[in-house]
């Protein structure tokens, strides 16, 4: 009977202990997106993106190294299953492309936030 009172004691300690290493490394290892800009009131909708029609905007990134931009899309309740091109360029002085993320317009959801993700 002790024999098992001693093993659950030692199950349970185990599992806190795996949930404090796991928080641990959530919060402190892992690496995550943060909101770095925020383009309110710019909610108005820009023209429709196709064939050689291209859309554009300005910002000032707060920090170094962003990896991941959210833009809001529309599918005008269409079909869509093209490629869209989403280029990142840095305008210090000269134009230099920073990245470039392909993905297919089939992916994006209606009047919703599509994660634009690269490599920094």
């Amino acid at each position: 009977m002790e024999v098992l009172k001693v093993n659950f004691k030692f199950i349970k300690f185990t599992i806190v202990m795996l949930f404090i290493l796991m928080q641990i490394y959530l919060i402190f290892i892992k690496k995550h997106y943060a909101l770095d800009i925020d383009v309110y009131p710019n909610t108005n909708p820009t023209s429709h993106v196709y064939e050689d029609n291209s859309v554009g905007q300005t910002f000032i990134a707060q920090r170094d190294n962003l990896s991941r931009i959210d833009v809001m899309l529309g599918t005008h309740d269409r079909v869509n299953d093209k490629d869209v091109i989403f280029e990142l360029w840095e305008m210090d002085g000269e134009r230099k492309l920073v990245a470039k993320s392909v993905f297919n317009a089939s992916s994006v959801k209606n009047n919703l936030y599509h994660p634009i993700t690269f490599k920094n």
